[in-house]
């Protein structure tokens, strides 16, 4: 059987980004569309010499592929990180996405392995796939703007000007009416304060003044709090605090007490 390489660079260009944006999308992570197009360059030529390469080399991209692709398509955290503590959690939510990201592979693998033993053809071989691919990731990137624009009616969004350590920044923030967060011992306000904006403020771990326990439909935990010099929103200010989420939001850094708008 003829294999043109032009259909095999197609089918595995066209399932990694579709791999990709499913990785991105399940943490709900923002897309950068440069990285997400060099790490399926990357992944499509690296599966296209494959059965060129030795056995020893082809052991080695099957352990390192993986891993070099999520760094590629969803940047790793670390370097930007402040303090060993937000380290950690860089690693973490990197492996967390690495091993969503190999099982989505398996998966898809999976589905393409059954076909072939139930139709006796090598589909990865056909053009249909590579379209199937492209259409499944078109149709979830619509999903995505539908969601994204009916939840932007569904709630409000403004901006809001935020001050610690000297540091001041202008936010676009989410108005949460079940944002009810309150310090114990102040009695100040609580806020919620995206990993990126984190950074872009350079929250250090000697700010830190304790922690804050927070409760969702999904899970319950603790967040480290810092106390913020000031918090803006439509002319009004507030002395509050800000627990560090350690995650990014969609389109917001910032999540506003229900006592500020």
């Amino acid at each position: 059987m003829t294999v043109y390489i032009e259909l095999v660079i197609f089918n595995n260009l066209s399932i990694d980004l579709l791999l990709e944006v499913a990785t991105l999308s399940v943490f709900r992570r923002k897309i950068v569309w440069w990285r997400v197009i060099v790490g399926a360059v990357i992944g499509a030529t690296v599966a296209t010499v494959y059965p060129l390469c030795s056995l020893e080399l082809q052991i080695a991209i099957r352990v390192l592929l993986a891993p070099v692709m999520a760094i590629v398509f969803d940047r790793m955290d670390v370097r930007k990180a402040k303090g060993k503590t937000h380290k950690v959690v860089a690693i973490c939510g990197y492996l967390k996405r690495l091993f969503v990201f190999c099982m989505l592979t398996y998966l898809v693998g999976g589905i393409t392995f059954g076909i072939n033993f139930a139709l006796g053809i090598d589909v990865a071989s056909y053009w249909q796939l590579g379209v199937v691919a492209v259409s499944a990731l078109c149709l979830l990137l619509a999903v995505k703007m539908l969601v994204l624009r009916f939840s932007k009616h569904a709630r409000r969004i403004c901006k809001a000007n935020i001050e610690v350590g000297g540091v001041s920044r202008t936010l676009t923030a989410l108005c949460d009416s079940g944002n009810a967060l309150v310090d114990t011992l102040s009695g100040l306000p609580i806020v919620i304060l995206s990993n990126c904006a984190e950074r872009d403020l350079a929250v250090k771990d000697d700010m830190l003044e304790g922690f804050t326990q927070v409760s969702t439909v999904n899970s319950e935990g603790s967040l480290p709090l810092v106390r913020l010099e000031k918090v803006s929103v439509e002319g009004k200010e507030f002395k509050a605090y800000a627990a560090l989420a350690r995650k990014d939001f969609e389109d917001f850094d910032l999540i506003l007490q229900n006592t500020m708008f």
